[in-house]
Parts: structure tokens; C-alpha cells; sequence
């Protein structure tokens, strides 16, 4: 197996413990400090010093994550879309490099260059 497809397996056996784990547990008992302390977090950036009423921190920590989530999501899609791109170029590069020629023989394999070439380099 090589590095990727080991990584793969890894990530994917890492996946499945965490649904068996959720599924054993609940979703909140796994994850739900982690939810609780990000939403304190909301709460303390939109009031600080804890003078305004809970109900008006309620609602600006609502707006406050949602904005969170929007930007969160814009950066994923941006990436996403930068990997697609990144991809469609080498597959596009792969296919406009055509196979090259030289005096001593017929068309080279791709990714054989004539510095390799045994004929061209005289070996």
C-alpha cells in the first residue's frame, strides 16, 4: 500500500470509530462541551463586559455565529473550487504535452525526455 492509500484507510477507520462512538454515546454527550464552549465564546466577544440583557446576547451570538458560518462556508467553497481548478489543469497540461520526436528515433513515451533517452544521450 502506498502513502495515500494507507492515509485514506487511516481517515476513513477514523471516521467510522467517531459514527460508532456517536451512535454508542450521542451526539451530545460527544461533542456537546465543544458546541457549549464555542457558543460561551459567541456570548463573550458579542458583550464583553456583560452589561446587555440575555435576551438581546442571545440574539446578537446568533447573528455573530451565523456570520461565522458564512465565512467558514465561503472559505470551504473557495477551496474546494481552487483543488477543482488545480486538478483541471494537470489533467489538461497532461493531455496538451504531446509525445516529442528527435533524429534518432520515433516518438518518445511521455515523461521520457531526450536527456534520458539512452539513444540521445549516447549510452
Amino acid at each position: 500500500m502506498n502513502e495515500v492509500t494507507e492515509y485514506k484507510v487511516s481517515r476513513e477507520s477514523q471516521r467510522a470509530g467517531g459514527y460508532a462512538t456517536m451512535a454508542r454515546y450521542g451526539r451530545d454527550a460527544v461533542a456537546g462541551r465543544a458546541r457549549q464552549g464555542r457558543w460561551q465564546k459567541f456570548l463573550r466577544d458579542v458583550d464583553p463586559e456583560g452589561v446587555l440583557p440575555m435576551a438581546e446576547r442571545i440574539r446578537r451570538a446568533e447573528d455573530l455565529q451565523r456570520s461565522t458560518m458564512i465565512l467558514l462556508w465561503q472559505k470551504s467553497a473557495k477551496a474546494r473550487k481552487q483543488r477543482k481548478q488545480a486538478a483541471e489543469n494537470a489533467r489538461i497540461r497532461a493531455i496538451a504535452q504531446p509525445p516529442t520526436a528527435c533524429g534518432n528515433h520515433g516518438p518518445l513515451a511521455r515523461g521520457v525526455s531526450h536527456r534520458t533517452c539512452d539513444e540521445c544521450s549516447g549510452k
